[in-house]
């Protein structure tokens, strides 16, 4: 199998405020070969839990990617993409590792975690990485 040479790296983090739940927020940067190519700040969420918004702000920038390859003309199979996250819920619901749905909740984690999914297969390799929460607050301030 032959190495992907074209490297993405997302890095996002997610939150509620004032409580949990409450008004969700998020916050993602894409790095194209290690030099960042965009970033986004406390977007607005809506209403939900802080594990929702860490979703969310991943599917933004999943988004994000894939709509500005699209744009470019450049297939996403030939990128290799490391997505980066300090929430175990995340790593674990990407990765299908300790994954429990039930209740309500569980299910509302394990749509989300298929949206992700949905768009992760899009590239040619995909891989979850965690990363100290002290990261986010250096890179994203919350």
């Amino acid at each position: 199998m032959r190495a992907i040479e074209n490297k993405i790296e997302i890095h996002f983090d997610g939150g509620c405020r004032p409580t949990n739940p409450g008004n969700k927020y998020g916050s993602f940067e894409v790095l194209l070969d290690g030099r960042q190519v965009f970033k986004a700040s406390r977007m607005e969420l809506g209403r939900g839990t802080n594990n929702e918004a860490e979703f969310d702000s991943l599917i933004a920038a999943l988004r994000f990617v894939v709509n500005d390859l699209s744009v470019g003309g450049f297939d996403p199979k030939t990128y290799a993409v490391s997505v980066f996250t300090d929430s175990t819920i995340v790593a674990n619901r990407l990765t299908r590792e300790r994954a429990r749905d039930k209740g309500e909740p569980a299910q509302r984690m394990a749509a989300l975690a298929a949206t992700c999914n949905s768009y992760l297969a899009m590239f040619g390799h995909w891989s979850c990485k965690w990363n100290g929460r002290s990261a986010n607050v250096e890179r994203f301030g919350h």
